[in-house]
């Protein structure tokens, strides 16, 4: 998913899920979860406090296998 939405030039964010699922509980009254209110979630996010996230690197176009960020810890 990540390679066919860089192939369309939209940038691709890496967003904790627990972040979503807080402001999910913050902005929504309703309690049931779909994959529409969770798409309208996640652009709601981008479009109002996108400067706080971080852009994946260009690179980095397979996530790791778990589904988190890889880290590098030295």
């Amino acid at each position: 998913m990540v390679a066919a939405l860089r192939a369309t030039g939209r940038p691709v964010y890496s967003i904790n899920p627990m972040a979503v699922a807080r402001y999910r509980e913050r902005h929504s009254m309703a309690r049931a979860k779909s994959d529409h209110v969770d798409a309208l979630t996640l652009a709601n996010i981008i479009r109002v406090d996108g400067e706080y996230h971080r852009q994946l690197p260009s690179g980095s176009d397979r996530p790791s296998a778990s589904g988190r960020p890889r880290v590098r810890i030295r």
